[in-house]
């Protein structure tokens, strides 16, 4: 029982920070995207690039991914969704969902489909109470344990959190408004009299 529950929570620290990726995005920009899977697979492989290929340490290989991560998802926003964010969420998901699929097929194209393998030192695991714990997931759960607590921090504890971003498609106009408020003054009149927008022009 207690080797299952490590095994399930070494699995689910896998998928946490892909899963605490899709939240961030959709609190700052108010939309979903499902592209978060297929900047997952370029990090994995960036990773593996630079660990077996080139032959450098693990860690080395995860900072090299979160970089290779980071610059995909900036090219990937200004190419791709800046254009589009005054569209609404639901293009901006659809657009999300074409993105993933192309992003892993470029990977899929360039590393073929065969499983890889890291290059880690053979260690023996550690054992607690008769259930078998690695090095490696001690590493995978803390790291996602502390990228979950920093999403956290940063949504809770920021104006970027509490401000939803500002980033995300604009809201849809008040029933029987018309579009956006005209200026005091604009249309009938200097006080703010006037239907002009959406409203009396109250401030």
């Amino acid at each position: 029982m207690i080797q299952m529950a490590i095994n399930t929570l070494s699995s689910a620290a896998i998928i946490a920070p892909a899963a605490v990726a899709f939240t961030l995005v959709f609190t700052l920009f108010r939309y979903a995207n499902f592209a978060v899977g297929g900047f997952v697979t370029i990090g994995a492989f960036a990773a593996w690039t630079i660990n077996v290929p080139l032959g450098l340490p693990l860690w080395i290989a995860g900072v090299g991914a979160m970089i290779v991560c980071a610059v995909a998802l900036a090219m990937s926003d200004r190419l791709v969704f800046r254009p589009l964010r005054g569209r609404g969420g639901g293009t901006l998901l659809l657009v999300s969902i074409a993105l993933s699929f192309v992003l892993e097929n470029i990977v899929r194209f360039i590393y073929g489909a065969q499983m890889k393998g890291f290059d880690i030192p053979l260690t023996g695991p550690l054992v607690i109470w008769g259930a078998r714990i690695t090095r490696e997931t001690f590493a995978v759960v803390s790291v996602s344990l502390l990228a979950i607590v920093a999403v956290g921090a940063l949504l809770v504890l920021t104006p970027i959190g509490r401000g939803g971003g500002g980033g995300g498609p604009p809201p849809p106009p008040a029933p029987g408004g018309g579009g956006a408020r005209a200026p005091a003054g604009g249309v009938g009149g200097g006080g703010g009299g006037g239907r002009g927008g959406g409203g009396r022009g109250r401030g």
